[in-house]
């Protein structure tokens, strides 16, 4: 849908480049998920984990799209790694909070 893909560009893909630009310094990358979890906490926008399965093959879909045959099987599996890493940590945060 339109709104979706607006989203993609708009959100999702720049927070993925900002995770991956993070790799390097592990407090800033738990810094960038801790704030993406508070926006969703405070927005109220809960996620279901089935959902990340989802988002997770749309992002790779959307990169491949965009980057065309720039990205190979290598470039997929290291983004598929930074993004269950973001994920799951943003998982723990908004399990963490609801539990709270």
């Amino acid at each position: 849908s339109p709104k979706f893909e607006q989203l993609m560009a708009n959100s999702v893909l720049p927070n993925v480049g900002i995770m991956i630009s993070n790799l390097d310094r592990p407090t800033d990358f738990r810094r960038h998920i801790l704030k993406l979890a508070w926006i969703h906490i405070r927005k109220n926008i809960a996620l279901k984990m089935d959902h990340f399965d989802i988002l997770k093959g749309l992002i790779l879909r959307t990169l491949k799209e965009s980057l065309g045959k720039g990205i190979g099987l290598d470039h997929e599996v290291a983004v598929f790694k930074v993004i269950t890493a973001g994920f799951n940590l943003f998982s723990e945060i908004m399990e963490t909070k609801v539990n709270e």
